[in-house]
């Protein structure tokens, strides 16, 4: 009798795709020369989403929340809770402690954006050398998570640019991916801890934040949908979603695994008794 436990479809989803990362990644460099060659329009529409989240903030602190568009930020605020709440139960306390500093660290990172406006090409060139040296030099498992992110990011939004995709919708998948690869980080480094080997790490890590992150994807496709009926078409509400999904199950995961985290792992392996 095999009394070895029967791996998931989640588990054997993770496997295979760390089995076939290189053939994702030649894709995506592929798609990223096709579809982010304009680096102005890029960047001008980072620097328009940063003055626009700054805009906003400037408006209530004149004006008042109660004055500004009220609706607006209760419908964000509501859509923060519910998705915290999925991810506080689907993912437990580290998966929502990741949507939690994700959120916060995008919304700083597009206010401190709006203020380097001359030199933000500079200032993005400075932050992807930071996160090369984390992934290679650090040995720490959350900050492996900021160079795919950012990879795929800049694809994201290239493709945002093109499509004239609202600000918000596209910042609110840029703070998902984070808080999705940064879950996974979070878990593959306490495995690690334990002296599980990188890759059961990897996949153990990408199991407890798989179903978290469809279920928030979709949930905040449909959303965006709704609210921006008015400003974005229909097939565009329904691809992001499908695209987000994808960057995030064949580039970031596959990315963030060829990180050198060998040396993080425990000498001698804890088991449960």
């Amino acid at each position: 009798m095999d009394l070895r436990k029967k791996a998931s479809p989640v588990q054997v989803l993770g496997e295979g795709l760390l089995r076939f990362r290189l053939i994702f990644l030649v894709v995506f460099a592929i798609l990223y020369v096709i579809f982010a060659r304009d680096f102005s329009a890029t960047f001008a529409y980072i620097l328009g989403a940063g003055e626009s989240f700054a805009q906003m903030i400037s408006a209530c602190k004149q004006t008042g929340i109660a004055e500004a568009d009220y609706a607006f930020w209760i419908s964000l605020g509501g859509l923060f809770v519910v998705l915290f709440a999925v991810r506080l139960w689907l993912g437990k306390i580290r998966n929502a402690l990741s949507f939690l500093f994700s959120t916060l660290f995008i919304s700083a990172l597009a206010l401190a954006l709006n203020e380097v406006e001359e030199v933000v090409a500079f200032v993005f060139l400075g932050f992807l050398l930071l996160a090369m040296i984390l992934y290679f030099v650090v040995r720490v498992a959350s900050v492996k998570a900021l160079l795919p992110v950012l990879l795929s990011t800049f694809f994201w939004v290239s493709i945002s640019a093109l499509w004239a995709v609202p600000y918000f919708v596209s910042v609110s998948f840029v703070v998902l991916a984070l808080a999705d690869l940064l879950s996974i980080s979070l878990d593959a480094g306490a495995e690690l801890r334990k002296g599980a080997p990188v890759m059961g790490s990897l996949v153990s890590g990408f199991y407890k934040a798989f179903l978290p992150s469809v279920i928030s994807v979709v949930l905040l496709g449909g959303l965006n949908g709704y609210f921006y009926k008015a400003s974005m078409p229909i097939w565009m509400a329904i691809v992001l979603p499908v695209i987000a999904l994808s960057l995030f199950l064949l580039v970031e995961f596959p990315v963030m695994s060829f990180a050198p985290m060998s040396k993080m792992r425990a000498s001698h392996r804890s088991m449960k008794v």
